[in-house]
């Protein structure tokens, strides 16, 4: 697991002060271990509390079976299930499970989620160094042995895969909207949305997967329910504005069984030909409108909403964001770049958070909690622990030179603890998950320059060390019109699991500008398990018309990736008439 080494350091740094939950006092010496065993290290282990044994079944990485007795693994479980915390270790035993019997802003909450003040021997880590901190002695910081002894004390107890998003009813998960001009006032909509696939027991999103409903490559109707103006319901049908309505079937191209996501995600596409090309210098709005919203209140309707004027604008953009973005629920702000482009390569020149009839019913987090603090960027920030546990329906407009993009989205907020589960992304060529902050997942993107008429190639590697766990999937939902994610390779087993995809892509010479390429990676947890994601990392793909540099052989092309502190420039050049295979990352 790739864990920033600030994040142990930073969760080091409490654990030596000592704020005690059993009475002690700061910056005390550890009161000696009462439990003497080889796996617990010298004796410094910190005391544990009154009746309670040390888990030392956690210490599975290394020590032998027959050092883990079952009934003190339950113990351990036990407890933490009884008492909301975790006693793995620590000043005073204060452990993992501290933070969730006392949820809250501190610095304390905000380093207990899943790490614990853990100050074993080396011996029951598989990865570790030592970091001397003070009165205490040493803490032991490991990316992968710390978390596999504390974790099993969690699972047991039913702590560590709790990701709570209760729905309601209702369906619709994400939408957007974008359109392309054809010819005169004729454009193409693309309505992009998600939903949930188990919605209704009925015969709704009937299709060939095994249990019967829709799974990729089906097409379905879109159900629901549309209250006009004078009151009478009717099914969801999308309208472009001017009196017309059309219903729309959605052709399947993402679906999970897994019932923590639950989702169908496709497309509908209609040409539609308009009178004009504004309303009389308005803008024409095209929507899709009904019931109802799966989270928040019951009957939240949705008015997914589009702003089209072909006098100003040809094309609008299409947002390239995930439709569900994954964060911790931490004080520490953290900030989403809601990414889009255009066909041709055309990028937003303003955001900002839905309002009025933009909103349906829904109602909106305030901009203290979910804002763009600048315009005219594409950063969301948001408050994960304002916002709270669970999903929550957010609505972004994104303009363009007059067109506007709606972005229907949920921000899924999970419980701190859970972030060193998560998988991450590995090799940073061009990818690698970075943190801002302790367990807070950077939004910062590599770019990467190609040229169009030459392939973009690269290779994504994710990691989950999740105990019995693998990744299920490297995914994207909106890649460039033209490029596939293929070559799906995998290596190692159940606990340290890793996956590669290759991303490949000709642009076309119309293509040539910027464009946005948003992916996450999703594990296959444990039985009964909810399944994590890696939450949205994105790649900026720049597309020049021509090569820089035109030679008798070929095509010199320079791709620089910037991670944000470092970058790092090369030249690749491929010889020949027509270079229809290039590995632009090595």
């Amino acid at each position: 697991m790739t864990v920033s080494s600030e994040f142990f350091a930073h969760c080091a740094e409490f654990a030596e002060l000592g704020v005690r939950r059993e009475g002690g006092r700061a910056g005390a010496p550890a009161r000696p271990t009462q439990h003497s065993h080889p796996c617990l290290g010298r004796g410094d282990a910190g005391a544990w509390p009154p009746g309670a044994r040390p888990p030392t079944a956690l210490s599975s990485s290394v020590c032998s079976p027959g050092d883990q007795p079952a009934q003190e693994a339950l113990s351990a479980a036990g407890h933490a299930k009884a008492h909301g915390r975790a006693w793995v270790g620590g000043e005073g035993g204060d452990g993992v499970g501290a933070a969730l019997a006392r949820r809250g802003s501190s610095e304390r909450a905000r380093c207990a989620g899943g790490l614990a003040w853990v100050r074993w021997g080396a011996a029951c880590a598989r990865q570790h160094r030592r970091v001397d901190v003070g009165t205490g002695g040493s803490f032991l910081q490991s990316a992968a042995g710390v978390l596999g002894l504390v974790l099993l004390a969690l699972h047991a107890a039913g702590l560590a895969d709790a990701a709570p998003c209760p729905g309601t009813n209702g369906h619709l998960r994400f939408g957007s909207i974008s359109y392309r001009q054809v010819s005169g006032y004729t454009v193409t909509f693309l309505i992009e949305t998600q939903w949930r696939r188990s919605y209704s027991s009925e015969n709704v999103f009937a299709g060939s997967g095994t249990d019967g409903r829709a799974v990729a490559g089906d097409i379905v109707d879109v159900p629901g329910v549309q209250i006009s103006a004078d009151g009478v319901a009717g099914p969801v049908v999308f309208q472009t504005g001017d009196g017309t309505q059309h219903p729309l079937f959605l052709t399947v191209t993402h679906h999970s069984y897994n019932t923590s996501e639950d989702f169908l995600q496709g497309y509908s596409t209609l040409q539609h030909t308009y009178r004009a090309p504004n309303d009389g210098g308005n803008d024409w709005l095209a929507s899709l409108s009904g019931c109802c919203r799966q989270y928040g209140a019951e009957f939240r309707t949705f008015l997914i909403t589009a702003r089209v004027n072909l006098a100003l604008d040809g094309e609008s953009l299409r947002a390239k964001a995930l439709p569900v973005l994954v964060i911790i629920n931490s004080p520490v702000l953290q900030v989403v770049h809601i990414a889009a482009n255009t066909y041709k390569g055309g990028t937003g020149m303003a955001w900002r958070i839905g309002q009025g009839s933009e909103l349906g019913t829904a109602i909106m987090p305030s901009p203290s909690v979910v804002d763009f603090p600048v315009d005219n960027n594409g950063l969301l920030q948001i408050n994960g622990s304002a916002l709270g546990v669970g999903c929550h329906h957010v609505v972004v407009q994104i303009a363009s030179v007059r067109s506007v993009t709606p972005y229907d989205v949920v921000i899924k907020v999970i419980p701190h603890y859970m972030e060193p589960l998560r998988p991450v992304f590995v090799l940073g060529k061009p990818l690698v998950t970075n943190y801002t902050a302790p367990g807070i997942r950077s939004a910062v993107m590599p770019r990467l320059w190609g040229y169009a008429g030459y392939m973009i190639f690269f290779t994504i590697s994710a990691r989950t060390t999740r105990p019995g766990a693998t990744l299920a999937d490297i995914r994207s939902f909106a890649l460039p019109e033209g490029a596939v994610l293929v070559n799906v390779t995998t290596e190692g087993s159940k606990g340290d699991h890793t996956m590669h995809v290759d991303f490949k892509w000709v642009p076309l010479p119309e293509q040539s500008n910027t464009h946005y390429v948003c992916l996450e990676a999703i594990d296959n947890p444990p039985t009964g398990g909810d399944l994590l994601s890696s939450g949205q990392h994105c790649v900026e793909l720049y597309v020049y018309g021509k090569c820089v540099h035109t030679y008798t052989h070929g095509c010199s092309m320079h791709i620089s990736i910037h991670t944000g502190t470092n970058s790092e420039t090369h030249a690749y050049t491929r010889t020949g008439v027509n270079p229809n295979i290039m590995r632009i990352i090595q």
